[in-house]
């Protein structure tokens, strides 16, 4: 357990634990601190072949576009409802240097007739792994937290739950959607869900203000990955 812990850097565990009140474990489980081109192993898996050369190093443009990421982030990913509840390589990442979202259309504000300026580019707090559909987040939870959603609910829990040498209470989420009484709320964007699993409620972590919808207008259909998680 201390390994995981000691892979947060002090900022980061002040975000999540302090400003955040996200369990402490749990942040131990589920997040991480990245510092370096070790970023790129985790943020790029998804991208193909021709993205990289010949010699297997990244392309210039993935490597300019992202190395902002470079001087520091933290990532988080939890565990894939589609892969019998392994651990899931998409996840998301919240540089400590942002970069700035590029302006594609040089509108103006008008501020009176005679003074117009553009308008300012807004900072992308979080990055997603490229070439591929958002995902949503279910984290890893301790024994402790387990314990806190089955007395809330009265749900009793399944003899001899494993425990890993990490901390990780293998058989939540299953249990979980076993029992359809014990509800499921979504958030968007994992501190919440953390939070809110420390108090005993189950939450999902949505990647976005989309809310896990494939489009943007109308009312389309949730992706797919959170499919899962709607129970009879």
């Amino acid at each position: 357990m201390d390994n995981h812990i000691h892979q947060l850097a002090p900022h980061h565990w002040q975000e999540w634990v302090i400003g955040s009140a996200v369990d402490p474990t749990i942040v131990a489980l589920n997040v991480r601190s990245l510092q370096g081109d070790e970023i790129y192993e985790y943020l790029m898996y998804a991208l193909p072949q021709s993205a990289r050369r010949n010699d297997g190093r990244l392309c210039d443009g993935y490597l300019f576009r992202y190395v902002h990421l470079t001087d520091g982030s933290w990532w988080s990913s939890g565990l894939d409802p589609h892969n019998n509840w392994q651990p899931m390589e998409w996840g998301r990442a919240k540089p400590d240097c942002p970069r700035l979202e590029p302006i594609r259309n040089y509108q103006f504000a008008i501020r009176s007739l005679d003074n117009c300026e553009l308008s300012s580019p807004k900072p992308i707090k979080y990055e997603s792994p490229p070439k591929t559909p958002n995902r949503v987040t279910y984290f890893r939870v301790p024994l402790h937290i387990w314990q806190k959603v089955s007395i809330r609910y009265d749900v009793p829990m399944p003899d001899d739950i494993v425990i890993t040498q990490e901390g990780e209470a293998l058989g939540f989420w299953a249990w979980v959607m076993e029992n359809p009484q014990i509800p499921v709320f979504l958030t968007e964007g994992e501190k919440k869900a953390g939070c809110m699993l420390s108090l005993g409620y189950v939450a999902i972590a949505l990647p976005g203000i989309w809310n896990g919808r494939v489009g943007k207008e109308g009312f389309e259909p949730y992706i797919p990955h959170l499919k899962v998680s709607q129970k009879k």
